[in-house]
């Protein structure tokens, strides 16, 4: 059945794909973003070869992404890519829910019955492109926007082959399957999860209409599914056949045995004029078809033998490029391994992890947390008593079970196919990824994932929202009937109820979209940029800057691959120079002073050594090794450590550091916690750019938030510099700075010192406005404690000025009544404590707590013996 000759559900489908397409486009990243995006924008632009697997396909299409008019930044350019594949998969996804919830009908549907099935699968696409996960990755460059349009894609083909075979001509959509899924390959590995269900599902169609005659298909197809779940391996070993170390080229060699099989059987066949010709010939053009798909990896030792910028792993013989599609800088156990040894609680892994819990996950992909839909509320009663239903249980336990449900019945096996992909989208990847949460077993996995881990479930959440959409389009098909009833009354009743749920269907669409819109909104969101373009500023010409991890390397080869922003800083990551390949990368390509000769970086291994507690790793033999070179070499090039490396592997040498701006300079004079003050206010003050991190309109996440917090700290450290040196001025201008970048208020330390600053200068109309611009809480808080430190060192007078100033803002404080009461008391003053005694009573009369507080601290103060004259 061709749906889109329908023009009401081909409107239907576009207009969902402009909406997703505006949205996204609005909210998208004004540019580079943290994590993987800056080394994917990076590689795209100078086409190197990014971590593994190495993605040449998405590579390709964002250097021509890159090279389109579409934006004046490069980043832009790329981050359009996410948001074209994105609001591509709702145009594809609005017609599999159709499909599914007409099932293997003939004929499309008339009146009020086809009005529901578009809005139901209208709403459906929408629901799922406006899916917390889903637009995130929409909204940036990350390959989840390509790898899932891809998968949508082949699943539909998937299904009009199944609704078209055995019709003549229908066997060139298996090809295109088997070419797209291997193409997928070259975007990212989640695609080719697929490739367990798609293969049972079509082996099942295609054995209920022709049995086992086309076996020679399907058992080739069979073997596709080995790259994503390669159980040669286990199978060998039942045998006592170790093949771990031949895992790809068994592969490899299975397919090629087939292909050469096939042939032979397809000559044989054409010779003796037999009817299984056209079955072999078709298994030989599925392994060519594959083959033309897969060939995109040959990109990555073609471009790696070129020697770009960014050549991670060096794949450029077939040693490391077998390691690099095997991803084994990621750990050498198999995953099929890995997945027996349990790394985390099951509750963790299924429910509760913040990070990864699949259950709760899901539950914030559709709405609001703690959103509800408030089914009964008595306002008359006492306490107003409500009965309430949480969206997001409505999502998941009735739209989204009531759709597999429904696919299933209305299609066995098309249902059956995508529920089940579903499930090992979701339930399947608990088991085979398999997360740790740093408690359940500390000696396989004692660290907890670093980071939100619900890009994983991407496919999974997606088919799950495909088939709230089929609940819903199922719900209003049904609904529909009600105004097909014979009575006028009656048509008059149902059709009222099938336009109040038709609303309610696109509400439940705005309700994803509200919910999520804040948390995905990228607008004015410069933290990246400005983060790596401080760090690089903070170094000397020509520095070697060691970095951590992802978010303090990735954003800066962006700056220095694509914007051309201090080139002259090598950038060292600490964890890739573990490896013997990137090694020899930065001694060849970058200049660093490596005197190692190829065999003696080959050679590099973690070694224990005496009186070391821990295990020295290559990264330490390399960091001692260049730092030794460069002060060999009086110090140049200069050695810097980036702010967030941790202390283990700076190597013991904190005494040796000076913290200039955002990054420790590496010295040969020692001292304890120093800070070049002058550094640091020139890059502060001048140099480094802050854009967007006082705007609340611009939405930050937590990790924004977290490296936020280290320019405070630094600041911070040059303001306890200035004041070491008697320099008021200069660190109460740091300091203001400092707290301008609106710390959150757990930093409430941050504000306090401030604070203390403005009190002991009597600057109260600066302190006003501080206090002004945070919770009255925190306010109080933060005033407490500097006039508690004022107390501490016996300053009374003025510990009595700041909290007369405090009570009032907060006339309710009774801990500043009673610090301030202890001041004047100190300074022997009774008739001022008893003023401020009487103020507090007058105001706060109706509060019974507070007055019996207050009744206590008076008898106690009767008893309170006064300072001697002068005591202050």
């Amino acid at each position: 059945m061709r749906l889109y000759k329908d023009k009401y559900y081909l409107i239907l489908a576009v207009a969902a794909a402009v909406i997703g397409f505006v949205v996204y486009d609005i909210t998208k990243a004004p540019t580079v973003s943290f994590w993987d995006c800056g080394e994917f924008i990076a590689t795209s632009y100078i086409m190197g070869v990014p971590h593994p697997p190495g993605n040449p396909v998405y590579i390709l299409l964002g250097r021509i992404f890159s090279m389109l008019p579409l934006a004046a930044s490069i980043a832009v350019r790329v981050n359009l890519l996410s948001v074209l594949s994105s609001a591509g998969s709702i145009f594809v996804a609005f017609w599999l829910i159709l499909r599914l919830s007409m099932g293997r009908r003939d004929k499309l549907p008339a009146g009020n019955a086809r009005i529901g099935l578009g809005i139901g699968a209208f709403s459906g696409a929408l629901i799922m492109g406006l899916s917390a996960t889903f637009w995130s990755n929409a909204v940036e460059t990350e390959v989840y926007g390509l790898s899932m349009l891809l998968m949508l894609i082949i699943t539909y083909v998937a299904i009009l082959w199944a609704e078209s075979s055995p019709k003549p001509g229908s066997d060139r959509y298996l090809l295109l399957i088997s070419y797209l899924l291997w193409l997928s390959l070259g975007i990212h590995m989640t695609t080719f999860i697929l490739a367990v269900p798609l293969v049972l599902y079509l082996g099942f169609v295609d054995y209920k209409k022709s049995g086992f005659r086309r076996w020679p298909i399907w058992l080739i197809m069979s073997v596709f599914i080995l790259y994503a779940v390669p159980i040669q391996t286990q199978i060998m070993s039942l045998f006592g056949i170790d093949i771990s170390a031949l895992e790809l080229e068994s592969l490899y060699l299975l397919l090629g045995v087939a292909l050469l099989a096939s042939v032979v059987m397809a000559v044989v066949a054409r010779i003796m004029a037999l009817e299984t010709y056209r079955v072999w010939s078709l298994a030989v053009m599925i392994i060519i078809s594959a083959g033309a798909g897969y060939s995109s990896q040959a990109y990555i030792p073609i471009r790696a033998s070129e020697k770009p910028a960014i050549n991670e792993n060096d794949p450029s013989n077939w040693p490391r490029f077998k390691s690099f599609l095997e991803r084994k800088q990621y750990g050498q156990e198999s995953m099929i391994t890995r997945m027996f040894h349990r790394r985390g609680s099951w509750q963790n892994q299924f429910v509760t992890h913040p990070s990864f819990g699949l259950l709760r996950l899901l539950g914030q992909q559709f709405s609001s947390p703690d959103a509800n839909l408030a089914l009964y509320r008595e306002e008359n009663a006492p306490s107003a008593r409500t009965f309430a239903l949480s969206l997001s249980i409505l999502y998941i336990l009735f739209l989204g079970l009531g759709g597999a449900f429904e696919s299933v019945k209305r299609s066995r096996m098309d249902g059956s196919f995508v529920v089940l992909t579903m499930l090992l989208g979701t339930v399947g990847l608990v088991f085979y990824l398999n997360f740790s949460d740093g408690a359940f077993n500390k000696a396989i996995a004692p660290l907890a994932e670093v980071r939100n881990r619900d890009y994983f479930y991407t496919p999974g959440f997606m088919y799950f929202a495909i088939l709230i959409g089929v609940a819903i389009s199922s719900f209003l098909e049904w609904l529909s009937g009600l105004s097909d009833r014979p009575g006028t009354a009656s048509r008059t009743w149902g059709r009222s109820i099938f336009a109040v749920a038709v609303l309610a269907a696109l509400l439940l669409a705005f309700e994803t979209a509200s919910a999520n819109f804040a948390r995905n909104d990228r607008r004015g969101n410069l933290i990246p940029w400005d983060y790596a373009n401080n760090i690089l500023q903070s170094c000397d010409q020509d520095a070697i800057l060691f970095t951590n991890g992802d978010n303090d390397t990735f954003p800066l080869w962006y700056l220095q691959e694509v914007e051309k922003v201090r080139r002259d800083v090598r950038v060292v990551n600490l964890s890739l120079l573990n490896t013997a390949w990137y090694i020899h990368q930065i001694k060849g390509q970058m200049g660093v002073p490596i005197s190692l000769s190829y065999d003696q970086i080959e050679n590099l291994e973690p070694v224990r050594i005496q009186g070391y507690s821990g295990i020295w790793r290559v990264q330490d033999e390399m960091v001692k090794h260049i730092i030794t070179n460069c002060q060999g070499n009086e110090w140049y090039p200069p050695v810097y450590f980036a702010m967030t490396v941790a202390s283990e592997n700076k190597l013991g040498l904190e005494d040796h550091l000076i913290l200039q701006g955002m990054a420790y300079k590496v010295v040969e004079s020692t001292g304890t916690e120093r800070v070049d003050a002058e550094v640091g206010q020139r890059i502060f003050g001048n140099v480094a750019h802050f854009r967007g991190i006082a705007n609340p309109r611009v939405r930050k996440d937590d990790n924004d938030m977290r490296l936020v917090s280290n320019y405070i700290s630094a600041m911070f450290q040059v303001v306890e510099e200035y004041e070491k040196a008697g320099k008021s001025d200069s660190a109460l201008f740091m300091a203001e700075k400092a707290v301008a970048l609106k710390p959150s208020e757990s930093a409430w330390q941050a504000y306090a010192f401030l604070a203390r600053m403005y009190a002991r200068s009597s600057m109260y109309s600066r302190l006003d406005s501080l206090i002004a611009g945070i919770s009255p809480a925190t306010g109080e808080r933060i005033l407490l404690a500097v006039a508690q430190e004022m107390i501490m060192n016996r300053e009374f007078e003025k510990a009595a000025s700041l909290l007369e100033q405090t009570l009032l803002h907060f006339p309710s404080s009774f801990a500043a009544l009673n610090n301030l009461v202890v001041s004047y008391y100190q300074r022997g003053d009774t008739t001022l404590a008893a003023e401020a005694i009487r103020k507090f009573r007058q105001h706060n009369s109706g509060d019974s707590t507070l007055m019996r507080s207050l009744d206590e601290m008076t008898e106690r103060l009767e008893a309170f013996p006064l300072p001697p004259s002068g005591a202050e």
